[in-house]
């Protein structure tokens, strides 16, 4: 039997459109639903019904941050904080842009921020001592807290607290009284300087002895830093014995700045390696570093200090009237100017 060109039979339905047509048509066979000529089956069943609602228009929020109910809530968007320990200075709160903005606020007044996790207020004040004079105060801590006050001039007076009440009593100074131009204290022992003499006593028992001649001084500075008294003594700066008894003359000057008019303004303070002190004359305003002489060590048995070299000049017309360190990190200085901060 020969075979011809096509055996089959044809199929009850055409399965595809005809060559040439770009669009579909039905050909008989049902679909539920077409989309833009393309045909679907839903294949719907009692376990799937077929529904139509509202594709959901919000997104749900997840609340998966390290602060409780930050995206929890509708209508506003939170930044919520547990602790403001780092304190003030944002304007604005974004602690993606740093870590540290968590802990920190815009301002206050009249808090304790700085326990990790709580704000207090303040402790109440109490006038303590009226004095017509700006006193000079440094914190005296031999065990009660107290704190040592130039008052007046002359007079120097510790202030006690207890109970929210404050007590005064005076120190004399011994030999003839006059303005007393610095003071500074190791915790158990003070130091004063006025124009005359250096003096020295205990916190505790108050009145004070004569312990070095300073005649003639007309503007000091004097401060225990590590673990030496530093004294600026017009224009020239001094170590002193913390132990010496004997009276007599300043010891010779570790350094005497060129110009005879300089003076020495800024509390002595001391960093991770040095000693630092700054001073003006006229228009021109300078910090200096002191630095140890390892190689060789003074009567006391410490190591010599090294000439001052200068590491800060301020603008001319800027005057320094104080400076300090923080953390040995970072520099505060108070100038006629303002403020600065450095590292």
């Amino acid at each position: 039997m020969a075979y011809g060109d096509d055996i089959t039979e044809g199929i009850p339905y055409v399965l595809s459109n005809p060559a040439g047509n770009l669009g579909y048509q039905g050909t008989g066979v049902a679909y539920d639903v077409a989309i833009n000529g393309l045909p679907f089956f839903l294949a719907t069943s009692d376990d799937s019904p077929y529904r139509r609602v509202t594709a959901q228009y919000r997104k749900q929020q997840f609340d998966q941050t390290r602060e409780a109910g930050e995206q929890s809530l509708t209508g506003w968007w939170f930044r919520s904080q547990s602790t403001f320990h780092l304190g003030q200075g944002i304007k604005y709160f974004e602690p993606a842009q740093d870590e540290s903005l968590r802990f920190q606020y815009k301002e206050s007044k009249g808090c304790d921020v700085w326990t990790k996790g709580q704000v207090t207020l303040l402790n109440t004040t109490v006038n303590a001592l009226a004095t017509a004079n700006t006193p000079i105060i440094i914190g005296a801590n031999d065990g009660t807290n107290d704190c040592l006050v130039i008052a007046d001039g002359t007079a120097l007076k510790k202030i006690t607290m207890s109970n929210d009440t404050a007590t005064s009593s005076t120190y004399t100074q011994a030999g003839t009284p006059s303005t007393i131009l610095d003071l500074t204290t190791d915790g158990i022992r003070y130091w004063f300087i006025n124009a005359t003499k250096v003096h020295r006593g205990l916190i505790a028992s108050g009145s004070s002895t004569e312990v070095y001649n300073a005649a003639s001084t007309t503007k000091a500075r004097i401060k225990y830093v590590k673990q030496r008294v530093i004294a600026a003594v017009n224009n020239a700066l001094h170590e002193l014995d913390p132990n010496h008894t004997s009276g007599g003359a300043l010891p010779a000057a570790f350094y005497s700045h060129i110009q005879t008019d300089w003076t020495w303004t800024t509390t002595i303070s001391e960093g991770p390696a040095a000693i630092y002190v700054g001073g003006f004359s006229r228009n021109n305003s300078s910090i200096y570093k002191i630095t140890l002489d390892l190689a060789n060590a003074n009567s006391l048995g410490f190591p010599e200090l090294n000439i001052p070299s200068v590491v800060i000049d301020l603008p001319e017309g800027e005057i320094i009237n104080t400076f300090d360190t923080y953390l040995g990190t970072y520099a505060v200085l108070c100038t006629n100017k303002g403020t600065r901060v450095g590292v």
